[in-house]
């Protein structure tokens, strides 16, 4: 039963004191038959045990050999080291221990590298080389095999990754081992630069930059943003222990993508220890600006619809339609603003045809300019709008007058004959 007990581990020992809850139980549970009371009791202990996390971490161990990888890198915090030594799962007789670091060695006594009694110059303590580790295991003898890594899994030389295959295929058990909460370190870290994933050219965007201090005092330095390589700001910050987040804008430019990159340099180098998470970048798609031609037919008339598409995000180039106005392409979409059909060459229409049918816009718009009888009646841009360009019809009479004209002699008074003449012509014109 003591041998059962010892390979038994709890991930949230704290869970356990929901159990002084199971007297309550019992009260509100109080006239109920026996088997009802303990049935519950029973499901409450099995929740609080999940809610612990109940494991049982060397019984897959036990059936093969065990091995202990501990890492003794500059990357592991003193506190990390000491939880190593002391926490309750270690070697024992017939298993085999490794330190390692850019190297690796087997050891017997593991613990003096763990507490700093014996010089880790050997392996290399500079880098960490996971890939390394693996190989070593992957070149033993075929068996089962369980390995308990001990390491924060920052690599800087090798890439383990490449390993996994060969890993899932030798059957080897691997177990990272990490204590319950962060250790703490003299180590800032750029964790990421949260951006949006795309943006059109020459707007702000808003950019956030997320810094961890995992230390237990303040860091001071120098927080440096560029965007495509180039500075874009350079702030004195304090990093505060936690994670802090810095705000900044900055405008896209006429590129298909841009990097942007932030760097953080301590002031104290001995107060951010690790250089190699100081850095982290994100990349923007930029969605160029649709261009716009307006052709205004006379000075200062588009200047509304200007600014009108402007403020909608659009570039736009407004001009007064003359004998040699600027050619479609490039534009996104050419709009005439009263301009009259004089004013543009058979060639310039039929190269405004062209550059419609691959995929671009047009519109006409205005008054007497752009939709006079016969302007652009049977030109490409007729072709190009919803509309027959036809001269409205003449409305023709169809009614009947009978004009019936005084002419006694009462009429050849104060020339009223006349006026009744000039009345008739102007009701039959």
């Amino acid at each position: 039963m003591k041998e059962l007990f010892s390979h038994l581990s709890l991930a949230q020992p704290l869970y356990l004191l929901l159990l002084l809850l199971v007297p309550l139980l019992w009260l509100r549970l109080s006239g109920r038959s026996l088997a009802v009371v303990l049935w519950r009791t029973l499901v409450l202990a099995l929740l609080v045990l999940a809610l612990a996390g109940l494991e049982r971490l060397d019984q897959a161990g036990r059936a093969g050999e065990r091995i202990f990888a501990f890492d003794i890198s500059h990357s592991i915090p003193e506190q990390m080291r000491h939880w190593m030594a002391q926490q309750g799962l270690t070697p024992q007789a017939g298993d085999r221990a490794f330190v390692f670091a850019g190297d690796l060695r087997e050891v017997t006594e593991w613990k003096p590298w763990l507490r700093g009694e014996l010089s880790v110059a050997p392996v290399m303590p500079e880098q960490t080389n996971l890939e390394g580790l693996f190989s070593t295991l992957l070149s033993l003898p075929p068996g089962p095999r369980s390995v308990f890594l001990f390491t924060d899994g920052w690599e800087t030389q090798g890439n383990a990754e490449r390993l996994l295959p060969s890993l899932g295929l030798s059957g080897m058990r691997v177990f990272p081992m990490l204590p319950q909460e962060r250790p703490v370190a003299a180590n800032v870290a750029v964790r990421r630069i949260v951006a949006p994933h795309q943006g059109t050219s020459g707007e702000a965007i808003s950019l956030k930059v997320m810094l961890e201090n995992q230390s237990v005092r303040a860091v001071e330095g120098n927080l440096v943003l560029k965007r495509g390589g180039q500075l874009l700001k350079s702030d004195t910050v304090k990093v505060e222990p936690g994670t802090q987040i810095f705000s900044y804008q900055s405008a896209l430019p006429e590129e298909p993508m841009v990097s942007f990159q932030a760097d953080f340099q301590p002031r104290d180098p001995q107060s951010d220890r690790f250089t190699q998470d100081n850095r982290a970048a994100a990349w923007v798609a930029v969605r160029t600006k649709a261009k716009i031609l307006l052709l205004n037919g006379r000075s200062g008339e588009g200047r509304y619809l200007e600014e009108i598409l402007k403020r909608r995000g659009f570039e736009v180039t407004s001009v007064v339609a003359g004998s040699t106005p600027p050619a479609p392409t490039g534009y996104h979409t050419v709009v005439f603003n009263n301009v009259e059909r004089a004013r543009f060459s058979a060639a310039y229409l039929a190269a405004l045809e062209r550059h419609v049918a691959e995929g671009n816009g047009f519109m006409m718009l205005g008054a007497e300019g752009s939709f006079a009888p016969g302007g652009y009646r049977q030109t490409p841009v007729e072709s190009l709008l919803p509309v027959e360009l036809k001269e409205p019809k003449r409305e023709e009479k169809n009614r009947a007058v009978v004009l019936v004209i005084d002419k006694s002699g009462s009429m050849r008074e104060g020339s009223r004959l006349l006026y009744a003449k000039e009345a008739a012509k102007a009701v039959a014109g």
